[in-house]
């Protein structure tokens, strides 16, 4: 297919993602994030573009909009700007890491994030390994997708796996990380996902117990999370 003739507008932003939604590997990740939201219940973390391609994909299989949760700080205003049929999920102003760890400080009992899907578009570093750290913590993950550019001076995949799983070691002891190994791997351009499945313990067992205790996740951010959460015009409602 020839590359779009259309020009740009000057500070106009441009993104690739919506041209890659029609992927067959971009699918086939939105089809194990679906499976292992629909398995696993609770809330969904997803780091969705501009388009909300992974989102409406979670809707239409059957995932509640309110569940899913869209961390997006470039995006924010192109998104909740767009005009749409329905609710995709609630969209943050905010980076993965400033979401996952706004999430971690809420008081316990909280409501459990069970799926996440790290969609990162660069290498791993302080940032991502502070998202993953802060959702380790909170000890309720059930399905972790993390995607990653595996540039020459990046980590490569050996090295994201010990760090991750050493994360893991740290913050949740006794929790045991289950690589899915046919869902792991080198992917499109200098692109790699990794998908593990963490077995749960007493401390998803006590939070699941205590679901019905916790308001709705955006509702508890809005009361007592950080500053940036307390405030509408940087929490919405996505539509898709």
């Amino acid at each position: 297919m020839g590359r779009s003739t259309r020009t740009r507008q000057p500070g106009e932003r441009r993104y690739p993602h919506v041209e890659r939604a029609a992927n067959a590997v971009k699918q086939q990740h939105n089809a194990w994030v679906l499976e292992a939201a629909v398995r696993n219940g609770g809330d969904v973390v997803a780091l969705d573009g501009v388009d909300l391609n992974t989102c409406g994909i979670l809707v239409r299989g059957g995932v509640a909009a309110a569940r899913i949760h869209v961390p997006n700080r470039p995006d924010f205003d192109a998104i909740v700007s767009r005009e749409s049929a329905g609710p995709a999920g609630t969209v943050y102003r905010a980076t993965a890491q400033e979401f996952c760890e706004a999430y971690a400080a809420l008081a316990p009992p909280r409501p459990p994030v069970r799926t996440v899907w790290l969609d990162v578009n660069a290498r791993w570093g302080l940032h991502v390994e502070r998202a993953v750290r802060a959702l380790a913590r909170c000890g309720c993950v059930a399905d972790l997708f993390l995607t990653l550019s595996r540039g020459y001076h990046a980590p490569q995949l050996p090295a994201v796996l010990d760090a991750v799983e050493a994360i893991f070691g740290e913050e949740a002891p006794g929790a045991a990380l289950t690589l899915v190994d046919e869902h792991t791997g080198e992917y499109g351009t200098g692109m790699m996902i990794l998908h593990w499945r963490v077995a749960e313990g007493w401390w998803w067992e006590r939070a699941w117990a205590a679901r019905s205790a916790s308001a709705p996740l955006a509702e508890r951010l809005a009361a007592e999370g950080p500053k940036a959460f307390r405030k509408p015009r940087n929490v919405r409602a996505a539509r898709g």
